[in-house]
């Protein structure tokens, strides 16, 4: 049966497609989405949006590409980096209870 399954879904990723898809990641592919966050958005635990990443890449670039590598390669561990910060956002002004703020997770 999942055979005859299988022999109806006509393929949409191309050999050549999938192969793009199992390249390894390169340092250029990082960059281009690091340089896709807006600097005043995405602070990470530390509280440094990406702008300061920027603002410093001549110190930090060249670590922060290498991490990223690290941990896309399955060199780091995931949880070393994988943190979230529980917030509360008020529903109304001035709450003065629980149920008038909402908890989201921010994850880094």
């Amino acid at each position: 049966m999942p055979l005859l399954f299988w022999s109806n879904i006509t393929p949409s990723v191309s050999a050549d497609m999938n192969s793009g898809l199992l390249a390894p990641f390169t340092a250029e592919e990082v960059i281009a989405a690091f340089r896709d966050i807006n600097p005043r958005k995405s602070p990470g635990i530390d509280g440094l949006p990406s702008g300061f990443f920027r603002q410093h890449w001549d110190l930090l670039g060249e670590d922060f590409v290498s991490l990223c590598l690290d941990l896309l390669r399955g060199n780091i561990d995931m949880a070393s980096v994988n943190e979230t910060v529980i917030v509360l956002i008020p529903k109304v002004d001035k709450p003065t209870s629980m149920k008038q703020l909402r908890p989201i997770s921010l994850c880094t």
